[in-house]
């Protein structure tokens, strides 16, 4: 059976996702020579909160795109279920949606009595009307089996986030630089990650009591950082209570600069205030999930963005051409990486 190829191609988008979603556009034109423009949707609320999410344009025959960040709050959820139900109610050719951030990734499975299995509800959701799910950085890679749609591309943020850790830290530093893991479970990434740049890795460990919380002294080391500047790798900050202890722990083990990056700037509670009064040099992160200028202000401006909106246009531009994701690089055509402007 031959290669369906759709001819028009069009890119809506949810609330949450409409700034990245004009920059995926402009890489997009850029890749292609395409002009395309960001279609229209009706985003806005009911008196009651009961929400709407309407394609303006029309969406019949098309290869469509829908772009959001599931973030709080959960009408994300819903402006992406919304839109994808639309497009298979108005014969679009194909729907695939890209996620650049899926929340609930924490919740893939059931380790409490009567605890609900939320990654797989909230996968299911949005993806019960799409033909394809692409999706940035998971939290936990089982959430990949979780959606319904018939195809999965998991994309990873190391594409670009690596050569930028190279050129802005490991090349710059006057001392040794090595990546690190916050925990044990994200060892895989942190050696994957530090494999690729060419330095060390280290794994530090805690006791975890409950959610956003770790016991007391609980850290442990798996390396040596003394003298050493530390590159944290993660795919969220959440809270930040991990890192930030982390953070102390290799102070105290005599660690000199300590850096962040993770995909994710998931941002709650007063973790904008720890980044600035905390030992942390720089906390880079991507515009995976949006942040205004504001919610980014620390007075030492530690907090850096760079843009997943090549990757993604890259990812949207092969699967258009029905091109295997799986078998290309995603390469950033030597397009230079430079940080958002506030």
């Amino acid at each position: 059976m031959g290669k369906q190829i759709y001819e028009e191609i069009a890119i809506f988008s949810g609330k949450a996702g409409k700034p990245l979603a004009r920059r995926v556009c402009e890489e997009y034109s850029e890749i292609s020579g395409d002009a395309i423009q960001l279609s229209k949707v009706r985003n806005d609320c009911f008196a009651d909160g009961e929400c709407r999410s309407q394609p303006m344009e029309s969406m019949h025959g098309q290869d469509v795109y829908i772009i959001n960040s599931t973030c709080q709050p959960d009408r994300n959820f819903i402006d992406t279920a919304f839109l994808a139900n639309s497009a298979q109610g108005a014969s679009a050719g194909r729907v695939t949606v890209v996620l650049s951030y899926f929340g609930y990734g924490r919740a893939d499975h059931k380790d409490e009595r009567w605890k609900p299995k939320g990654a797989k509800i909230m996968a299911e959701l949005v993806s019960q009307d799409a033909d394809r799910v692409i999706v940035l950085d998971l939290h936990n890679d089982s959430v990949e089996n979780l959606f319904l749609a018939k195809a999965v591309d998991v994309l990873y943020s190391s594409k670009f986030a690596i050569p930028y850790l190279i050129d802005n830290i490991v090349n710059r530093s006057m001392r040794e630089v090595i990546f690190a893991s916050t925990d044990a479970g994200g060892g895989k990434r942190a050696r994957a990650y530090a494999k690729r740049a060419g330095v060390g890795c280290v794994i530090f460990d805690k006791e975890r009591s409950e959610p956003n919380m770790i016991e007391e002294d609980s850290v442990v080391i798996a390396g040596n950082v003394e003298g050493k500047d530390i590159v944290f790798i993660d795919d969220m900050i959440d809270s930040g209570g991990t890192i930030f202890d982390d953070a102390i722990a290799a102070k105290e083990a005599g660690a000199k600069d300590i850096y962040v990056y993770a995909t994710h700037a998931v941002f709650s509670r007063k973790v904008l205030r720890r980044i600035d009064e905390g030992s942390i040099r720089r906390v880079i992160v991507t515009d995976s999930i949006h942040r205004t200028p504001r919610q980014l202000q620390t007075r030492k401006n530690k907090i850096v963005v760079i843009s997943c909106a090549r990757l993604l246009a890259e990812a949207i531009f092969l699967n258009h051409d029905e091109e295997s994701l799986s078998e290309s690089d995603l390469f950033l055509n030597g397009k230079p990486l430079e940080p958002l402007e506030p």
